[in-house]
């Protein structure tokens, strides 16, 4: 089943591995443009590699075999201005990424598209709770998360933080 949720601004979406045709070149060629060294300087390596259609590609079949990934466009443009990936543990816990291109940083996008997610996920009833992990040096995603309820954890490293928010 493909899930799909609203903001006032924006529509999250779930792709899939099938995903072909025109939709899949429109993904691949906005993930491009959306792979900035801003955007993907906190991110895992594998993120670091997307600069042409064939390693978008790539990236995108190996995130997709690993995780679910969502799509996150402005409602009014319908158009890819980010990504949203779940991963859900053995103990039931969904282990979030994000990402907006930086065209759209500082408009209070990514607050909303994770209180979103938070209400989303919290009909989910298999979900005990949501985990992000954050480079230390990523000092905007930490505060976010803590903003919207996200508590510090004890299973950081030296250099990610990991924070949870309880959905029970």
């Amino acid at each position: 089943m493909k899930l799909r949720y609203s903001t006032a601004r924006l529509t999250v979406r779930e792709v899939f591995s099938n995903v072909d045709g025109a939709d899949r070149e429109v993904l691949l060629s906005r993930v491009q443009l959306i792979f900035s060294p801003a955007v993907v300087e906190h991110l895992p390596p594998a993120f670091h590699i997307v600069n042409s259609s064939q390693t978008a590609e790539l990236w995108f079949n190996r995130l997709i075999e690993e995780s679910r990934m969502f799509v996150v466009s402005e409602t009014s443009s319908e158009t890819i201005i980010g990504l949203l990936f779940v991963h859900v543990d053995k103990d039931q816990l969904a282990h979030i990424g994000y990402l907006l291109g930086e065209d759209y940083w500082g408009r209070g996008l990514a607050s909303e598209l994770l209180k979103g997610f938070i209400s989303f996920a919290s009909k989910q009833a298999d979900w005990s709770g949501l985990v992000g992990g954050v480079e230390k040096a990523n000092t905007s995603s930490s505060h976010l998360l803590q903003k919207l309820g996200f508590v510090e954890t004890a299973d950081g490293d030296g250099s990610t933080t990991y924070y949870r928010y309880d959905l029970s």
